[in-house]
C-alpha cells in the first residue's frame, strides 16, 4: 500500500531524490530521480483534456517537494486563487514541487485508487487513462461522472474513490520514499507516471469494484440512521 512519506518520516529515512549517485543517501534511503518530470505532467493533461466533458478544466494546484502534502503557504489547496494552469504547474514543477489534481463538487472528475491487488485489481473497473502510483505497485484511474452519482468512498486498506475535495499527486510527480516500500526490480520508483493512455471514460457506481460498492453501501446506510 502506498502509505506516502510518513513511512520513512517516522523512521527518519525520507529522501527527496534530488541528484546524488547510489549510495549517497542514509542507510535505508531510496534513492530515485532528479525531481518532477515535467513532459510527464503535460502527456497527462493533454490525455485528460481530450474525452472531457465541455468546459471542463482541471484543479491543479501546488504539492510541497517530494511530498504528497499541498504547499500550504499559498493559503487552501481548495481556493480558487490555489488553482494553476497548466503552464504554472509545469514553472512550479521546474523549482522542484509537486502538483495535485482534484475533484470538486462542480466537475465531473472522479478517480479510482486501487492499494490491494488481492482483493481488486485495475482489470476490475472500466478501461481509462490510468497512472502508476509511486510505490509502482499501486494504481489511479479517472473518470468522469457528469451525474454527480459516484460519492467519496474510502476504505481502510484496499484503495478509495475520490471526488468532491479529494485529490491526488499527479503523474510527473516525484514524493519521497523509504525502501521496504518499492520493489527493488521497479522502474522509475517514487514517480507517477502516466501508464495505460486511454480516453478518460464515464463511470457509475455499479462500474465500481464489489469492495467500493460495499464500502459506499454501508457509509450510505449509517449516515441514514
Amino acid at each position: 500500500r502506498d502509505r506516502g512519506a510518513l513511512c520513512g518520516a517516522r523512521r527518519g529515512r525520507v529522501v527527496d531524490g534530488w541528484g546524488g549517485g547510489a549510495g549517497q543517501g542514509r542507510r535505508g534511503d531510496y534513492q530515485s530521480g532528479d525531481g518532477p518530470r515535467t513532459e510527464e505532467f503535460r502527456r497527462f493533461d493533454e490525455l485528460l483534456r481530450a474525452a472531457a466533458p465541455p468546459d471542463y478544466e482541471p484543479h491543479y494546484f501546488r504539492v510541497a517537494k517530494a511530498s504528497k502534502d499541498p504547499a500550504t503557504q499559498y493559503g487552501s489547496w481548495k481556493s480558487d486563487e490555489a488553482r494553476l494552469s497548466v503552464d504554472e504547474a509545469v514553472e512550479w514543477m521546474e523549482r522542484g514541487g509537486n502538483v495535485g489534481i482534484a475533484g470538486r463538487p462542480e466537475d465531473p472528475l472522479i478517480n479510482v485508487d486501487i492499494d490491494d491487488d488481492e482483493e481488486t485489481t485495475p482489470d476490475d473497473v472500466p478501461t481509462s487513462l490510468r497512472a502508476r502510483s509511486r510505490s509502482r505497485t499501486g494504481w489511479h484511474t479517472w473518470y468522469f461522472d457528469e451525474d454527480g452519482d459516484v460519492p467519496n468512498i474510502p476504505t481502510d486498506e484496499y484503495g478509495e474513490v475520490r471526488t468532491d475535495w479529494q485529490y491526488v499527486v499527479a503523474p510527473g510527480s516525484f514524493v519521497a520514499s523509504c525502501r521496504e516500500e518499492i520493489p527493488e526490480d521497479a522502474a522509475l520508483p517514487g514517480y507517477y507516471t502516466a501508464e495505460d493512455e486511454e480516453p478518460v471514460v464515464p463511470i457509475e457506481d455499479e462500474d465500481l469494484p464489489a469492495v467500493f460498492r460495499v464500502v459506499a453501501a454501508a457509509v450510505a446506510a449509517a449516515e441514514e440512521q
